[in-house]
């Protein structure tokens, strides 16, 4: 059996503690929300991005402590934008109106965690130590999140809307037209992001390359 390196070994360390932190939050998520409300936990873009970055933390952990290859790079890639994402819409909406957002119900240590420090610890990972913005995966990366954010927006319209259930204030004040504005305008966004953190990556490479040639 090879000896993890002493890298791999903390990398793995890293994933341990940001999968127990999310893991937290999921259950705390879990117990909160009432089986009877329609969507149940998955009505929030925020919870599908505090899954995922759970997921994803959960299976980076066993394949370092597995020294396995874990060929996730794309979906990681995807995982961070979306929880990026979903931080610029919620302070963008949020300092606009709070309301907007929130019922002002919710422990501003969940608020801080789920709408920026999760997202965070989720974008360290991929751009840093997984290095998961490649050129090659680009395509790839790109079709994922395009495809969670078409996901979510049928879930929408197709499932809670039709039951005058959607999960965000604002959304029941606009009419399908404005909802069709705001959805293509948030996948926009998505794009735009995952291009900046592509960029991000690159300069990022680039510097520690300028600081290897010393």
């Amino acid at each position: 059996m090879h000896k993890t390196s002493p890298k791999r070994l903390y990398a793995a360390y890293y994933s341990i503690v940001c999968f127990v932190i999310a893991e937290a939050f999921v259950v705390d998520n879990f117990l909160q929300t009432g089986f009877d409300l329609p969507g149940w936990i998955f009505r929030y873009l925020t919870i599908w991005g505090l899954w995922t970055a759970c997921i994803a933390h959960a299976y980076l952990a066993l394949t370092r402590l597995q020294q396995k290859h874990s060929g996730f790079l794309a979906t990681l890639s995807a995982v961070s934008t979306l929880n990026v994402m979903v931080v610029y819409l919620y302070w963008r909406l949020y300092f606009t109106n709070p309301a907007l957002v929130s019922d002002g119900t919710s422990h501003p240590i969940r608020e801080y965690y789920l709408h920026l420090l999760g997202p965070i610890l989720i974008v360290i990972e991929a751009i840093f130590i997984s290095k998961t913005f490649q050129t090659r995966l680009w395509l790839k990366s790109t079709m994922i999140i395009m495809s969670i954010c078409v996901l979510y927006v049928l879930w929408l319209e197709l499932y809670l809307g039709p039951m005058g259930r959607f999960p965000y204030p604002f959304l029941r004040n606009m009419d399908v037209n404005q909802r069709l504005i705001f959805y293509t305008f948030a996948i926009m966004v998505a794009v735009i992001i995952h291009g900046l953190s592509w960029l991000l990556a690159r300069v990022y490479e680039a510097w520690l390359d300028k600081i290897q040639a010393r």
